[in-house]
Parts: structure tokens; C-alpha cells; sequence
């Protein structure tokens, strides 16, 4: 199915040509970009899609406002066009096997806004078109938007890195190219039958003035530790002249019980 690191949602817009996913169950795709236009097709859920084209047309849907794509499929055998909103397609997809050998798609995507806590998303986990498990994730965002998002999304898929009981790790990346806005990784942690959300590695930066930065360490990595899952986190402060006026180093140590994160008290 999908390929990971494919890179198709940048600026929060999905990019012209891509392969996509759907990420909601039967989904009507529309004759015009509009809830009022005649519906051509019912599609499931992890439907494969091509994005043609972005339209000039909004839908606000939980209060997260995004455009309608016109996007081709194929329906019984042939290949048909027609229109569907943005918030039903999955802006990064990947895949993995389970015990039984049934593929498991991974679907991510944000659904929905509010002034007060801002964006949320969700992964699903789908085998055989049927949603198996769901995890709900805080996206980086610039708190400077009316339900819009701009960031780009990305990510992939790994190995367990040595965790007990986990069989992959889904990483979710965050990317908004300016200075001083949060961008960084979200990590999922797949058990086989539900998704457990993990933690997160985020990153900020000023030019000229400091850059945060962080890093997750595994088991398997250099410095890891059994069970556990290490964030390594720099502050660099700069002086007016440039120069470094600062640096610290912080590690923050979270154990994995076999069924979720905790973080460990080091005081």
C-alpha cells in the first residue's frame, strides 16, 4: 500500500500528483467540490486515491477548515474522477503486517480545532477496511490560525528498538519552516492489536538568539537503556553578537512497562 516518508502534505495542503489513502469510511465523493453536489461514488476507508488537484473551495468540519481536491480512483474496474474534502483523505500512511499475516494500515490525519486547545489528529489503525484501534495526538501548530493548518506532515515506521511487547513504532514528524515555531516527532507505539501514544521529541529555534532541540534515544541506540526510552534535550542561548552565551544539556528518562511510558522521577 502506502510508502512511508512519501512526503505528500506540505503547507497543509496536499501536493499535486500524490498517492493517498482515504482516512475516513464511506466517504461520498461528489460530482462538485460541495456537500450539496450529486455523489458519484461511496468509497471505504484506506481506499487508495490520486490527489489532481487542489480546488479553490473550503469546507469548516469540527472547526478545521481545509480545501476540497479533486482526486481520481478506481470504482469496479475503471477509473473515475470527482471531488472530496481534505479532512477524509490521510495526510501520512504506512503499513505493517500482523501475527496473522492481514496487512495493517496506518491512517493519520487532523480532525478537528478549537481556539482552546487548538488542533487535534488521530491515528487509526484499519485491518481489513475495519478500524482496530485509534490514538489521539496533539500537533505541533503556530497558534496563529482560524482552524487553517500550515505545517508539514511526515513520517515513518520502525523497528521496536528493543521495547518489550511493542512491534513497531510509528514516527510522526512536524515541520514548519520558520523561525520560532515548535516543529519535532510524535512517536506511536503498535502492540500488535492497539495503537499506545508515546511521547515526543519537539525542537524550537530563534536565530541568533537560541535553538532547542531534542532527540529520542532507544535501547538499541548508543546510550540506550533496557525498557526505557531517553529524551535528550540542548538549549544554546546567543549573545547579541552572536556568540554562544550558554549551553545546557537535560536528559529525561521515561520507562516502558510493557503497556505505556512513564516518566521517571530523577529528583
Amino acid at each position: 500500500m502506502a510508502q512511508e516518508d512519501n512526503g505528500i502534505f506540505k503547507n497543509g495542503e496536499f501536493i499535486k500528483n500524490s498517492d493517498a489513502f482515504l482516512f475516513a469510511d464511506n466517504v461520498n465523493i461528489r460530482e462538485t467540490p460541495s456537500t450539496k453536489a450529486k455523489v458519484i461514488a461511496n468509497l471505504s476507508i484506506a481506499t487508495p486515491v490520486k490527489i489532481i488537484s487542489k480546488t479553490n473551495d473550503t469546507l469548516t468540519v469540527n472547526g478545521y477548515n481545509t480545501y476540497w481536491y479533486k482526486i481520481s480512483f478506481d470504482k469496479n474496474g475503471s477509473k473515475k474522477t470527482g471531488y472530496v474534502w481534505g479532512g477524509f483523505i490521510s495526510v501520512f500512511t504506512t503499513t505493517t503486517t500482523n501475527d496473522s499475516g492481514n496487512n495493517v494500515c496506518f491512517l493519520f490525519t487532523i480532525t478537528e480545532y478549537s481556539e482552546k486547545i487548538g488542533f487535534t489528529a488521530l491515528l487509526k489503525a484499519v485491518v481489513n477496511g475495519k478500524i482496530v484501534s485509534t490514538v489521539s495526538v496533539k500537533p505541533h501548530d503556530t497558534d496563529q490560525n482560524n482552524g487553517i493548518y500550515s505545517y508539514d506532515i511526515d513520517g515513518k515506521i520502525m523497528s521496536n528498538k528493543g521495547l518489550d511487547n511493542v512491534k513497531k513504532i510509528i514516527v510522526i514528524s512536524f515541520l514548519y519552516p520558520a523561525c520560532g515555531y515548535s516543529n519535532g516527532d510524535v512517536i506511536v507505539f503498535w502492540n500488535g492489536k492497539n495503537l499506545i501514544y508515546g511521547t515526543e521529541s519537539p525542537s524550537v529555534s530563534e536565530a541568533g538568539i537560541f535553538n532547542f532541540s531534542s532527540e529520542l534515544i532507544f535501547p538499541t541506540n548508543h546510550e540506550g537503556k533496557p525498557n526505557k526510552v531517553i529524551r535528550k534535550e540542548e538549549t544554546v542561548n546567543y549573545d547579541d553578537d552572536g556568540n554562544i552565551s550558554s549551553n545546557s544539556m537535560k536528559k529525561i528518562e521515561y520507562i516502558w512497562d510493557g503497556k505505556k511510558l512513564v516518566k521517571q522521577d530523577n529528583d
